[in-house]
């Protein structure tokens, strides 16, 4: 099952599916629980709600999508129809422990609003955005060289530590456009007011 799973996700080019499932795996054979309470504790949306966003800012497709916004109910059809058949799929891999469709998307959600370049970062993960952050993030030059959080200016007890999930120097239209696309919200810093 894990083969056709693994094939599925290929032949879709759905990297969000095949790393939850990878996810899923490695929480289930993590006796300590700690893998399972740090994704737990990641930002959470349901990849359904991430699509309404995108189909409610009349784009019709995510932020660098290529298809230039056309045909957005044909893809949102083969979206949910992709979902539901990774979702059985998925489910048949782990037939102890099985999930709902809701969490399924969440999953899916999940991974995709805090993964960069196919990789998950607690400490990236639990930083929120600002288009005037505080701190910069600097990733080795590797995968598994990890991430480094630097301050930018002098941070003050109890100040929220935030980066920027766009880049700041776009205009603000452009940013606020790619924050309601990929991440589901309107900024409201001090920079965007």
């Amino acid at each position: 099952n894990w083969i056709k799973y693994e094939t599925f996700c290929h032949d879709n080019k759905w990297n969000a599916a095949f790393a939850v499932g990878l996810i899923h795996a490695y929480c289930i054979n993590d006796k300590s629980g700690v893998l399972s309470k740090q994704f737990d504790a990641m930002a959470k949306v349901r990849q359904d709600i991430r699509y309404k966003a995108i189909d409610s800012s009349g784009i019709g497709a995510s932020f660098d999508n290529s298809n230039n916004g056309g045909g957005a109910l044909f893809v949102k059809e083969q979206q949910v129809s992709l979902w539901k058949q990774g979702h059985e799929m998925f489910n048949s891999i782990f037939p102890l422990n099985q999930v709902s469709y809701e969490e399924y998307l969440t999953f899916l959600g999940t991974y995709n609003i805090n993964n960069i370049d196919s990789s998950l970062f607690l400490i990236q993960s639990h930083l929120n955005h600002n288009c005037d952050p505080n701190v910069r993030v600097v990733f080795g030059d590797k995968k598994t060289d990890g991430i480094k959080v630097y301050a930018k200016r002098e941070i003050r007890a109890n100040e929220e530590l935030t980066t920027s999930y766009v880049n700041p120097s776009h205009s603000l239209n452009q940013r606020l456009r790619e924050l309601r696309v990929n991440w589901g919200f309107i900024c409201n810093c001090t920079k965007c007011k």
